[in-house]
């Protein structure tokens, strides 16, 4: 299950079949919004719910930085002042 983002919230859009994520990168707590395709929706749906399934597996088609927000709660912004690389 998600647990990385301060402040989660996610909704399924049925007439497009996405999901979005809302949440705070728990660092500068700036509001972050991740766009899960409708491609990816049944699989990250399962990810969420806690099956035993890769974030890379279940959302393929989302960027990898928006996967890593999802299972760190880190924005891309401060993963790279932390680690380097990044926006």
């Amino acid at each position: 299950m998600a647990i990385g983002m301060n402040q989660q919230f996610i909704k399924f859009e049925p007439r497009t079949q996405k999901f979005t994520v809302l949440g705070k990168c728990r660092y500068c707590e700036e509001p972050q919004q991740i766009d899960i395709p409708a491609e990816d929706a049944r699989t990250f749906g399962d990810w969420w719910e806690g099956e035993d399934i890769c974030i890379q597996d279940a959302t393929p088609n989302t960027p990898a930085e928006q996967r890593e927000l999802l299972i760190s709660g880190i924005c891309p912004k401060c993963w790279g002042a932390m680690f380097g690389g990044g926006q």
